[in-house]
């Protein structure tokens, strides 16, 4: 298997235990060049870290095909806390089986269910969903590794959060009537 980008049978490859090491260049995935959270546009395209993909195909013990690894990736994208562009790495799992949908034999949990067709799938597009799914939402620096944009700008004497101002006690209501039973 040379070309990552073709269609695979997964069957074939099942049958066969292959296994796949490779690094691929990031520009086989283009809908997640597109995503709005990587900070790609003072990124040149041959400075983009390849993906490390770390696969095995499988049969499981009722011969259904399976795909189980992982996937290595460094991307440049925005800290939403400081809004400063850094790497973040993802170790990504792969854990797919192969079956038809109305089958309802047990499989592995580590597994996701993947309807299967005419058994040939996209290498890159098998790769590229599960790259997008495991995005994180809001991407940020390491706790206490950036200031957060109010720092920035000067703002350290901006009251604390309510959870961490200190508590006054009110008043209490029930002193009025304390003094009054005195009388």
């Amino acid at each position: 298997m040379t070309v990552p980008n073709s269609l695979l049978d997964i069957k074939a490859l099942a049958r066969a235990q292959a296994h796949l090491q490779r690094q691929l260049p990031l520009s086989l995935f283009p809908r997640l060049l597109d995503n709005r959270q990587l900070a790609l546009q003072n990124t040149a395209p041959q400075d983009l870290q390849p993906l490390q993909v770390d696969i095995t195909f499988e049969l499981d013990a009722f011969h259904r095909p399976t795909v189980t690894g992982q996937v290595h990736l460094s991307l440049p994208m925005i800290c939403q806390r400081c809004l400063q562009p850094f790497h973040q790495i993802l170790a990504i799992p792969i854990g797919l089986i192969f079956t038809k949908e109305d089958d309802d034999r047990p499989f592995a949990d580590n597994l996701e269910l993947m309807p299967i067709g005419e058994g040939e799938l996209s290498f890159s597009e098998l790769l590229e969903d599960d790259l997008l799914l495991s995005l994180p939402m809001v991407p940020k620096h390491d706790e206490g590794t950036c200031q957060p944009l109010g720092v920035v700008f000067g703002e350290e004497g901006i009251d604390p959060p309510l959870d961490e101002q200190p508590q006054e006690k009110p008043p209490n209501p029930f002193l009025v009537l304390q003094n009054l039973s005195r009388e």
